[in-house]
Parts: C-alpha cells; structure tokens; sequence
C-alpha cells in the first residue's frame, strides 16, 4: 500500500436510530421504543413533553410498505431536559398503557432495535 492509499474507517451505523444522531445532537437525541402502532408523532411529543422542551419528532416508518416500525426518535432541546425523560419515562407504563423504552438514540443496538 502505498503511502497515499488511506484505509479510513466508516462510521458505525449500525441502527437506523444510531444513524438520526448527529454528532452535536448526542445528548438530546433519544430512541422510544415499544410503541403502540397506531401513534403518531403528535401525540408521542405531547407525551415526552412531559419531561421537557421537545424540538422534534419522528416515528420511523417501513421505506417499502409504510407502516411504523415501533420506535421513533425524539429530540430535545438540551441533553438535561432529555436525561430527564430518560429517567422519569423509561419504562413507565402510561403511554397508552404500555411501558415504553427511552434511551440515549446513540446507545441503542441493533439488538435493540430489532426487539420493538
């Protein structure tokens, strides 16, 4: 290999929700998993409001057939406010009776992704 020839290692992306964080977001970015399909990225906002000021959300849907995928990400606006939700709605079973997971969207396996 010559000099010039460089091997530089892809980033990891080995979730789609790993993939959604951007590197100045890690830290308000959070995976919600376990969803009821039927919600929308209206009432999952109300609901992670709760903990704080909420800047955006998404529920990840099935490129090819439509339906969501029980997870979604959702932003906030400072990584306090999201460690808040983190710690008081992780688990929790009162969004629409389920208990639903709520992680940093950075520390989420594929693993994890997969079992929603």
């Amino acid at each position: 290999m010559d000099e010039e020839d460089t091997i530089v290692a892809a980033p990891d992306t080995s979730t789609e929700a790993a993939q959604e964080v951007d590197s100045e977001d890690t830290g308000r970015s959070l995976y919600v998993g376990y969803l009821p399909h039927e919600t929308d990225e209206d009432t999952l906002k109300v609901f992670m409001a709760q903990a704080g000021e909420v800047s955006s959300v998404r529920i990840v849907r099935n490129a090819e057939t439509g339906p969501d995928k029980g997870y979604g990400i959702v932003e906030f606006v400072d990584p306090p406010v999201a460690k808040n939700a983190i710690d008081n709605l992780n688990g929790a079973p009162r969004f629409q009776g389920r208990a639903i997971r709520v992680k940093l969207a950075s520390d989420v396996t594929e693993h994890q992704v997969h079992d929603c």
